[in-house]
């Protein structure tokens, strides 16, 4: 029997759960600002570290579309760096 009443209580009241939240709210409202605060600032200290670019040309020339002038082309087209 007793192990029938422990059991019976396992429930979570969800109106008893928010009002302990809302208790707390000022605690939360303090850690969410300072977090927010504490991400802002390293945004805006730490430089952007990774950019890319793309340099394309599109090339309709029939007679230069062999294999080999395409591998070529691709390696020096999008293997090199283009300032």
């Amino acid at each position: 029997m007793s192990d029938r009443n422990k059991t019976a209580n396992d429930e979570i009241d969800l109106i008893e759960l928010a009002e302990i939240l809302w208790s707390g709210k000022g605690i939360i409202a303090c850690f969410v600002a300072s977090f927010i605060a504490f991400a802002g600032t390293y945004l805006a200290i730490v430089p952007a570290q990774y950019q890319s670019k793309l340099y394309y040309d599109i090339n309709f020339d029939i007679a230069s579309l062999s294999k080999e002038n395409i591998n070529r082309d691709f390696q020096r087209i999008f293997f090199s760096v283009k300032n």
